[in-house]
């Protein structure tokens, strides 16, 4: 079987990818002129924190010049430290787009739409570098499609391309990381898919802090891709690591090096984390924040086992709007439960049937026959592998590592029961429910059915999403 990338889009699947692209934009669109931008109380209907995300983004377009983070106007009342202590890429490139904005208009909600279609943008291109990292690693155009829309059209995910944040370049980021991964270790280390990875990188570096798992598994992820076939053996290619990885470091030392740089002339502390601990133990001692879980003296273990710990996490990485406060009904929590069991169960038989076929083999590399009848034909179909054994595994670890920083976050630094800190899980995530889709439909003999069973998937995706965002959310924004 071919790659999808080794063969040119035809006409039909460029209109099903701008009708796709169409579809996130207008959507996420209507989400940033419908959300409130300050929240009321009882309802609490703005996105999480925008306000006080959005005065880094308006003090950069006020003043013209970086906030460190002690400035009175980026502080966050009663709470205690700043957005400006942690990356800030996302609120400077708003601050200068609210600049451009402000030529037409400087009325406060033509600023704070203009800095949420920032991010919009960034979730568009996020989709459309999904769908290229897709067709890298698919063999099916119905893969393909259950894979991009799985991800693209997962409410949270969406609704973090909608408001002012630094999440949303972050998974951008993440999708041109492995992009040029996936690249890399199908063409090598080229100047082109260095440059692609550095891209990513530097994005990743200057926007969340909580997806730098992406760069911490790059390297060993990298350094596979420098290993040659030689003589029968395997055998690492130092000069042209050296060559690759220096281009990369040279250019994340260029495009984020100035960051931290700056972080330990102005604070001592080259991450930020130190002086944002400062400030919020500052406003603790006047009793005005809750103390986390280790400053109580509780267990890690103790803490996830609190009741609706996970429940709140699952309910708020699939789909939770306003400030988590806008509940979709409970059967869309349980129709994603079963269809992610259902597609994980596709995956676990995959890698059954893979594991039987790798051990049917004889010396001369021939399988041995199997009974005959409908379960030999399902057995022996092509199972090509998406992507190497170590690559697959880096993506596995992605998630364990980016759910072990999140817990260490939520532990020790700021109780946060939200789904959205493990949104850098979610491309790996759904290239292994896609996964599972594609053995399910090696089980239905004919091709049109497997194009039906494909697009009932992608149908589910966009039926929870617009019985979510335009039965529940939208009713509530007015």
């Amino acid at each position: 079987m071919e790659r999808l990338y080794k063969k040119k889009p035809t006409r039909a699947e460029l209109y099903v990818l701008l009708l796709y692209l169409s579809v996130f934009f207008t959507v996420g669109f209507l989400l940033v002129v419908r959300q409130p931008f300050h929240n009321a109380r009882p309802d609490l209907l703005a996105p999480p924190d925008e306000g006080d995300r959005f005065a880094v983004a308006d003090y950069i377009y006020e003043y013209g010049t970086l906030p460190t983070g002690d400035e009175e106007e980026v502080q966050i009342p009663g709470y205690g430290g700043s957005y400006a202590y942690l990356p800030i890429l996302p609120y400077i490139v708003m601050g200068n787009v609210m600049r451009a904005a402000s030529l037409f208009s400087e009325d406060i909600s033509v600023l704070h739409i203009a800095a949420r279609m920032v991010n919009l943008c960034f979730g568009t291109l996020m989709a459309f570098v999904v769908w290229l990292l897709g067709r890298r690693v698919f063999f099916r155009k119905t893969t393909l499609a259950v894979f991009c829309c799985g991800i693209m059209f997962l409410p949270q995910l969406l609704f973090l391309h909608t408001y002012v944040n630094t999440e949303s370049m972050s998974l951008l980021s993440q999708a041109l990381i492995l992009y040029a991964l996936v690249r890399m270790s199908q063409e090598g280390t080229g100047v082109k898919n260095c440059l692609i990875f550095s891209a990513g990188a530097i994005l990743c570096t200057l926007s969340y802090y909580n997806a730098y798992a992406y760069l911490l598994l790059s390297i060993p992820w990298f350094i596979y891709c420098c290993v040659d076939q030689r003589d029968g053996k395997r055998q690492l290619d130092v000069k042209r690591m050296l060559k690759g990885g220096g281009l990369i470091v040279l250019c994340w030392c260029l495009g984020a090096g100035w960051w931290f740089l700056r972080n330990i002339l102005l604070h001592g502390d080259m991450l930020g984390l130190e002086s944002l601990k400062k400030a919020q133990e500052s406003v603790l001692q006047f009793g005005l924040r809750a103390p986390t879980p280790m400053q109580q003296g509780m267990s890690v273990f103790t803490m996830i086992a609190q009741p609706g710990f996970l429940q709140t996490v699952y309910h708020s990485f699939v789909a939770n709007y306003g400030s988590m406060s806008i509940l979709p009904p409970g059967w869309i929590y349980i129709s994603f439960r079963w269809v992610y069991i259902l597609l994980a169960l596709g995956l676990f038989l995959r890698c059954i049937m893979r594991i039987k076929a790798y051990r049917s083999r004889n010396g001369k590399g021939e399988k041995k026959q199997a009974q005959p009848g409908f379960l030999r034909e399902y057995a022996e179909k092509e199972r090509p592998s998406f992507l190497p054994a170590p690559c697959r595994l880096m993506m596995l670890l992605i998630c364990i590592v980016t759910a072990g920083l999140w817990i260490y976050y939520c532990y020790a630094l700021d109780f946060q029961m939200q789904g959205r800190y493990l949104m850098p899980c979610v491309i790996p995530l759904y290239f292994w429910l896609a996964a599972g889709e594609e053995e399910w439909s090696l089980l239905l003999k004919n091709e049109k059915m497997k194009i039906a069973a494909a697009a009932l998937v992608c149908a589910f995706w966009l039926f929870i999403l617009f019985s979510y965002v335009f039965g529940v959310a939208m009713p509530l924004y007015g």
